[in-house]
C-alpha cells in the first residue's frame, strides 16, 4: 500500500491510512521520519522532505489495534509498538520481518503507549487500558525487567516524561483525569504526587511545557467535552 503526505499550514496529513491512530517524528539529516500506526493493526515508516512523503516500508505490526508506536530515545534502529492484543513489541527497523522482543503477558489489555527516558538510558515506561502504568530496565533488551507498576484508577492513555526533572512522570488516565507520577531516584518505585484536571470526561492527552525556564506548565486535554486546558504541574487548576 503507498502513502504519501501533505502540508498544509498547520500539520502533515498522512494519506491512505485508514484511522491514523498515532504518529510519532524523528528527526535527522536525511529528512524527517514518521512512525505511523493504525486501527487496522499496521504500522509504516514515513519519510518526509520538505512537502512530500514517502512509505518507507509497511508491515502487519500486530494482530489487534496499534495505539502506540515510538522510537527509542538510545538505539537509532530500535522501535516500539504496543496494540489491542496487551502485546508490546520491539522491532530493528533494519529488519521488519519480526519482532526483536514481545511482552506478551504482563500488560492485562491493550498497550497504549511506550516512552524511553530522554535521560536515563536503559529506562521505558508504559501506559496500559489496564489502569497501570508500569516501569521497566531494558539494558537486556531480549527480556526488559519490570522494575514499577503503579494502579491508576484508569487507563493510562498517555505518558511524557518531564524535560528537565528526570523522576517525573504526566499521565493521561482516561476516566481517572491527569496525574503527575514521582518515580523513585533509582527506578523502582513510582507513586501519584498531585491528580487534578479541569476536564470531566475522558482524558487522553498530556505534555509538558519545554520552557527554558523550567517552570511545571502542562497542558491536558480531553474527549468529549473537546477541552484543552493549561495548568501548573504541581496540580493546582487550570491557569490562563
Amino acid at each position: 500500500m503507498q502513502g504519501f503526505l501533505v502540508r498544509t499550514s498547520a500539520s502533515l496529513k498522512l494519506s491512505h491510512f485508514a484511522q491514523l491512530a498515532i504518529v510519532r517524528q524523528r528527526h535527522g539529516s536525511a529528512g524527517d521520519v514518521l512512525v505511523a500506526t493504525t486501527a487496522s493493526c499496521q504500522a509504516a515508516l514515513v519519510q518526509v522532505r520538505e512537502a512530500t512523503g514517502e512509505v518507507l516500508h509497511q508491515w502487519a505490526a500486530h494482530e489487534l489495534e496499534v495505539w502506540s508506536g515510538a522510537f527509542d530515545q538510545w538505539q537509532d534502529n530500535l522501535l516500539h509498538t504496543g496494540a489491542d492484543d496487551a502485546i508490546w513489541h520491539g522491532w530493528d527497523m533494519r529488519d521488519l520481518n519480526a519482532p526483536v522482543f514481545s511482552i506478551r503477558k504482563e500488560h492485562q489489555a491493550g498497550v497504549c503507549c511506550i516512552q524511553s527516558h530522554p535521560c536515563q538510558e536503559h529506562v521505558i515506561c508504559t501506559g496500559s487500558y489496564d489502569e497501570h502504568a508500569r516501569l521497566w530496565d531494558c539494558r537486556s533488551m531480549a527480556k526488559p525487567l519490570l522494575t514499577a507498576k503503579l494502579g491508576t484508577g484508569g487507563g493510562v492513555w498517555r505518558l511524557r516524561w518531564h524535560p528537565h526533572h528526570p523522576t517525573l512522570l504526566l499521565a493521561a488516565c482516561m476516566q481517572e483525569g491527569f496525574e503527575v507520577l514521582q518515580c523513585g531516584s533509582n527506578f523502582s518505585k513510582i507513586k501519584v504526587q498531585q491528580h487534578y484536571g479541569a476536564q470531566r470526561t475522558l482524558a487522553y492527552g498530556a505534555d509538558w511545557c519545554h520552557r527554558a525556564d523550567q517552570s511545571p506548565l502542562v497542558a491536558t486535554c480531553s474527549f468529549y467535552d473537546k477541552l484543552c486546558c493549561p495548568a501548573d504541574g504541581t496540580g493546582d487548576p487550570a491557569i490562563a
